[in-house]
């Protein structure tokens, strides 16, 4: 048992790339199982004819695959995208100044580091309650725009795409 083990061990030694394969293998099965699958599975359900009460007749029909050209579907499409880029970019542009701060703190490196880790421990859909509170007409941000004088009447703030955006990035700091 133990010579099999050696030989198969100084094969991989010899052999780099199999045993970098060896190593992504439950990874990728994993990927494969969690997200491939499920995928392919969509996939074929939008090439499937929809049934009245919600499920799919047999057979394969590509009218739902060219809905998705539809003038309404591609706007959505088109904002969906620049909402997302623009996510991702002001997530970058706020987490490195960030994680290099927190590199360089040598006292308060674990505060820091726990202050971007709190997020993680209240639940997503409590993250966007508050964000809604902070954004609404009567919420704290426009209250303390009308204490501090800048503005004479409530902002519109929530529901617009500067309130998504605003959610999609507090939501995703700390990810990035």
């Amino acid at each position: 048992m133990r010579r099999r083990r050696a030989a198969l061990l100084a094969w991989l030694n010899r052999h780099p790339p199999v045993a970098s394969l060896a190593l992504l293998l439950p990874s990728g099965a994993w990927l494969a199982t969690c997200f491939v699958v499920p995928l392919a599975i969509m996939a074929t359900y939008a090439f499937r004819p929809r049934h009245v009460l919600g499920g799919v007749y047999p057979g394969w029909t590509v009218a739902h695959v060219l809905r998705l050209f539809d003038p309404l579907y591609l706007r959505v499409l088109e904002r969906s995208i620049v909402l997302s880029a623009l996510a991702t970019l002001l997530a970058l542009l706020l987490s490195y100044p960030i994680a290099t701060v927190i590199v360089r703190a040598t006292r308060w490196r674990t505060v820091l580091l726990f202050l971007v880790v709190l997020p993680f421990w209240t639940s997503f859909l409590v993250r966007t309650y508050a964000t809604i509170f902070l954004l609404r007409d009567t919420g704290a941000v426009n209250q303390l725009l009308l204490l501090a004088g800048v503005i004479r009447e409530p902002l519109r703030m929530l529901y617009t795409p500067g309130a998504v955006l605003f959610g999609l990035v507090t939501g995703f700091v700390p990810f990035m």
